[in-house]
Formats: structure tokens, sequence, C-alpha cells
């Protein structure tokens, strides 16, 4: 998984659990909408990971996702009674925090790097890092020279 993904799937969690808050508050008929996109939400959480990440961490992840979209399910279907929706909001505000610590110390993210020399002679003050990072498990580094042609040395 590229570390910008994570990113963005950390901020879409930030996001479904603002909504999520917001609908303690409200009555049903403003929280169901807002449920629902959530819901979305979740879908789309899961379906990134299912791209980005190896089928062993898929699952950890999957039963969180899966536990997190029937509480919302089941908050949809619930009627207007706020007592009944609460603990079900506290238990996902729970999930959603687990699911968020687990990304931000997961170990299949890794950084892209990409070099881009223009001169062969600065190769070597770009070699050492290029090295360093070619070295490091967490991330993906590329070299692509750039052709140019000194017109007026």
């Amino acid at each position: 998984m590229r570390k910008f993904i994570r990113d963005q799937t950390i901020e879409l969690i930030d996001t479904v659990n603002e909504g999520v808050k917001y609908t303690k508050n409200v009555d049903s008929r403003n929280s169901i909408p807002v449920l629902y996109d959530c819901y979305i939400a979740m879908k789309s959480i899961f379906k990134v990971l299912k791209t980005s990440l190896s089928a062993e961490r898929l699952i950890f992840y999957a039963q969180i996702i899966d536990n997190i979209m029937g509480l919302l399910e089941q908050i949809i279907k619930v009627p207007s009674n706020v007592e009944l929706r609460q603990n079900p909001i506290t238990e996902i505000d729970y999930m959603l925090a687990i699911l968020k610590k687990e990304l931000m110390s997961e170990k299949e993210v890794k950084l892209e790097i990409l070099f881009l020399p223009y001169k062969s002679s600065m190769w070597d003050s770009l070699e050492s890092i290029w090295r360093a990072a070619k070295d490091d498990p967490s991330c993906d580094c590329y070299v692509v020279p750039i052709p140019y042609y000194d017109r007026k040395p």
C-alpha cells in the first residue's frame, strides 16, 4: 500500500467518525442519510484495502470493517429510538479508532521515491541516498534519468 493512499483512507475514516458522531444528537430522519453515506464510505475503504494489501492483512481489516458495517445497518434499520442507537454508535466509534490505529502502524505501507538525475556527473551525490532508500524495506525507489543536451556549453 502506498503511503498517500493510506493517508487518504485515514482521512475517510475520520470523516466517517464525524458522521457517526453527528448522528448521536439528531433525529432519525436526518441521521439515516448520513449513516448510509458512512456505510458506503466503509465499502470504499474495504475496496481500497482489498487492492492495496496482502490477503493475510485484508482478513484482519475485513473483520473490523464487517463489524462496523453490520452496526451501521443495525442503526439504519432501528426506528427513531435514540437509546437503542447510542450503544452501537459508541461501538462504531471504538472500532473506527482501532481501524485508524492499525492503519497508522501498518507494515505493508511503502513510500515511493523517484530519483530523476539529469546529469551523469551529478549521480555521485544522489547515489548514497538512492542506496539507503533501496536497502530500506519500507521504500520502493526508482531511478529515471532525464536525457538532456547542453546547447551552449
